[in-house]
């Protein structure tokens, strides 16, 4: 059986979003300081072990954007730029 996993990392994401009954922003909120916050106790020793955890959660939501940018691709044939930009923005700040 060949799986589709830009269906299935769609899906999963839009079934999070159902299933808690949040909007795609505040999940983004609340998945990213999750991600942030265990890096950052993990890292905690490390001389700059908060930037780390940081840079790691900028690096997963580039990733992130980039499987969200090639379904905007393959959907609409361009990129929602927009959209990218603004998931970034509350990612990171």
């Amino acid at each position: 059986m060949d799986v589709d996993w830009r269906r299935v990392w769609f899906e999963s994401k839009a079934w999070v979003e159902v299933e808690l009954g949040v909007s795609q922003d505040l999940l983004h909120v609340h998945v990213d300081l999750f991600i942030f916050l265990s890096f950052a106790v993990v890292l905690r020793k490390r001389r700059h072990g908060v930037y780390l955890a940081w840079g790691i959660l900028a690096l997963l939501q580039a990733v992130n954007e980039a499987l969200d940018a090639r379904d905007w691709i393959n959907w609409v044939g361009v990129v929602n730029w927009r959209e990218t930009v603004k998931d970034m923005a509350i990612t990171l700040f």
